[in-house]
């Protein structure tokens, strides 16, 4: 039932959609005008089709930012609103990323290196080979 609501939900937003595209006289200030009342009434018709989800966009946004610090205190085990394992969770991020660089620059390096001893050993077979054949 609720593929069968989404399904009669999104059919006049796409007509509407189609219906703006199909209109060359709009300017891109009133196009995107027209975007932003699209948006708004899908929203609107969102509410009303499914109330249990919020009436209003802001109330669906409220109940999704709830859902999301419950997501997180279940995945990370603590609060998102606690300020202090906040910071040490970006400092700890941060940290990480640092570290992640840095191995990243070395493997670089050690990479150019081996490339590096690669090309002269190749140049001094070369040189051997060229003295050799001069013998």
């Amino acid at each position: 039932m609720s593929d069968l609501d989404t399904l009669d939900l999104l059919k006049p937003l796409f007509d509407y959609q189609l219906a703006l595209v199909a209109n060359s006289g709009l300017t891109e200030d009133s196009f995107k005008k027209a975007q932003e009342s699209a948006r708004d009434n899908f929203e609107n018709i969102v509410g009303a089709m499914r109330p249990w989800e919020g009436r209003t966009k802001e109330e669906r946004l409220d109940s999704d930012i709830d859902q999301y610090k419950k997501d997180w205190q279940e995945i990370f085990g603590w609060d998102l609103d606690d300020e202090d394992q906040a910071a040490e969770y970006w400092e700890k991020r941060k940290k990480a990323e640092t570290h992640y660089e840095q191995e990243s620059e070395r493997a670089i390096q050690e990479e150019a290196e081996r490339a590096k001893r690669f090309t002269d050993a190749q140049e001094r077979v070369k040189q051997r080979r060229s003295l050799t054949s001069k013998r």
